[in-house]
């Protein structure tokens, strides 16, 4: 029932309220695995929205005990959300919704942590492909003698 009514949504394009319903269901496998609609939220837009409702609404306090998977959790969310958007994305978008009612306890600590890290670990790549890169262009560019003897050239 819960899943048609969060497809309906969505396909109305009404995203709070399919953000909300998920929320209070507090079924992470409806944000960590795509289903039929795809995975949620896949823009930052959609994260935006995702975030404001979990600021209004909080993380289900009690989960079903019947349910496999692991309930919506703010850790939970903020790393899917960095896993998906990169450390600045997810800063810059973290830094314009009001999070001062939030309580992340020491998650707030480990966060930065992973932020900082995974910034540092992406500017490493950045450099990392741009000096392969370089190498590569100067290889191809460099005027290379003939590989053929003499004998087979004339």
């Amino acid at each position: 029932y819960w899943i048609g009514y969060i497809q309906l949504c969505l396909s109305v394009r009404r995203l709070k309220d399919a953000f909300s319903m998920i929320i209070k269901l507090g079924n992470s496998a409806l944000l960590n695995q795509p289903l039929r609609w795809g995975q949620l939220p896949s823009n930052l837009k959609e994260w935006q929205i995702f975030l404001e409702c979990m600021v209004e609404i909080g993380p289900p306090t009690t989960s079903d005990p019947d349910q496999s998977d692991q309930p919506i959790t703010w850790e939970g969310v903020l790393l899917q959300l960095l896993r998906s958007c990169g450390p600045q994305q997810a800063t810059h978008l973290l830094d314009n919704i009001d999070m001062a009612s939030v309580d992340l306890g020491s998650f707030q600590c480990r966060l930065n942590r992973m932020l900082v890290s995974m910034a540092m670990l992406q500017l490493q790549q950045q450099q990392l492909a741009h000096n392969m890169l370089g190498k590569v262009d100067t290889y191809l560019w460099n005027p290379r003698r003939n590989p053929l003897g003499p004998h087979t050239v004339c």
